[in-house]
Protein backbone atom coordinates (compact mmCIF):
# COMPACT_ATOMS: atom_id res chain seq x y z
CA UNK A 1 0.00 0.00 0.00
CA UNK A 2 1.37 3.69 -1.02
CA UNK A 3 1.37 6.62 1.06
CA UNK A 4 -1.18 8.24 -0.55
CA UNK A 5 -3.33 5.39 -0.14
CA UNK A 6 -2.29 5.43 3.45
CA UNK A 7 -2.91 8.57 3.97
CA UNK A 8 -6.82 8.42 2.55
CA UNK A 9 -7.15 5.73 4.93
CA UNK A 10 -6.33 7.16 7.92
CA UNK A 11 -8.58 10.00 6.83
CA UNK A 12 -11.52 7.90 6.14
CA UNK A 13 -11.39 6.35 9.33
CA UNK A 14 -10.39 9.93 11.33
CA UNK A 15 -13.44 11.10 9.91
CA UNK A 16 -11.58 14.16 8.74
CA UNK A 17 -12.33 13.12 4.52
CA UNK A 18 -15.87 13.61 5.73
CA UNK A 19 -15.30 16.91 7.86
CA UNK A 20 -13.21 17.95 4.89
CA UNK A 21 -15.94 17.32 2.37
CA UNK A 22 -18.88 19.19 4.50
CA UNK A 23 -16.18 22.11 4.71
CA UNK A 24 -16.01 22.40 1.01
CA UNK A 25 -19.30 22.22 1.18
CA UNK A 26 -20.20 24.61 3.51
CA UNK A 27 -18.05 27.35 1.87
CA UNK A 28 -20.14 26.47 -1.30
CA UNK A 29 -23.00 27.22 0.12
CA UNK A 30 -21.76 30.74 1.96
CA UNK A 31 -20.48 31.61 -1.80
CA UNK A 32 -23.99 30.78 -2.81
CA UNK A 33 -25.57 32.42 0.05
CA UNK A 34 -23.45 35.62 -1.26
CA UNK A 35 -24.13 35.78 -4.32
CA UNK A 36 -28.00 35.63 -3.44
CA UNK A 37 -27.30 38.56 -1.26
CA UNK A 38 -25.34 40.45 -4.04
CA UNK A 39 -28.41 39.68 -6.54
CA UNK A 40 -31.43 41.10 -3.85
CA UNK A 41 -29.37 44.33 -3.25
CA UNK A 42 -28.97 45.17 -6.46
CA UNK A 43 -32.32 44.07 -7.41
CA UNK A 44 -33.52 46.42 -4.62
CA UNK A 45 -31.07 48.99 -6.01
CA UNK A 46 -32.62 48.55 -10.07
CA UNK A 47 -35.98 49.33 -8.18
CA UNK A 48 -35.53 52.29 -6.60
CA UNK A 49 -33.87 53.34 -9.96
CA UNK A 50 -36.84 52.16 -12.33
CA UNK A 51 -39.26 54.18 -9.92
CA UNK A 52 -36.98 57.46 -10.08
CA UNK A 53 -36.95 56.92 -14.23
CA UNK A 54 -40.78 56.71 -13.63
CA UNK A 55 -40.89 59.62 -11.32
CA UNK A 56 -38.74 61.95 -13.80
CA UNK A 57 -40.33 60.69 -17.17
CA UNK A 58 -43.32 62.09 -15.54
CA UNK A 59 -42.64 65.21 -14.96
CA UNK A 60 -40.56 65.62 -17.85
CA UNK A 61 -43.44 64.86 -19.65
CA UNK A 62 -45.34 67.72 -17.70
CA UNK A 63 -42.34 69.66 -18.30
CA UNK A 64 -43.11 69.04 -22.33
CA UNK A 65 -46.78 69.68 -22.34
CA UNK A 66 -46.68 73.39 -20.65
CA UNK A 67 -43.07 73.90 -22.39
CA UNK A 68 -45.78 73.02 -25.80
CA UNK A 69 -48.60 75.37 -24.21
CA UNK A 70 -46.58 78.24 -23.88
CA UNK A 71 -44.80 77.92 -27.15
CA UNK A 72 -48.24 77.26 -28.61
CA UNK A 73 -49.87 80.44 -26.92
CA UNK A 74 -46.80 82.55 -28.25
CA UNK A 75 -47.12 81.24 -31.65
CA UNK A 76 -51.08 82.61 -31.93
CA UNK A 77 -50.29 85.77 -30.02
CA UNK A 78 -47.79 86.47 -33.37
CA UNK A 79 -50.19 85.18 -35.54
CA UNK A 80 -52.45 87.43 -34.06
CA UNK A 81 -50.18 90.48 -34.42
CA UNK A 82 -49.41 89.31 -37.74
CA UNK A 83 -52.98 89.35 -38.67
CA UNK A 84 -53.35 93.40 -37.36
CA UNK A 85 -50.44 94.42 -38.96
CA UNK A 86 -51.59 93.05 -42.45
CA UNK A 87 -54.40 94.66 -42.10
CA UNK A 88 -53.45 98.07 -41.04
CA UNK A 89 -51.10 98.29 -43.68
CA UNK A 90 -53.85 97.10 -46.13
CA UNK A 91 -56.10 99.89 -44.55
Amino acid sequence: MEDQQRLELLKEIGGSRIYEERRKESKKRNQIIQIVQYSDERLRELDEERAELKNFQQIDNKRKYLQYTIYDKELRVARQKLVEDIKHEIE
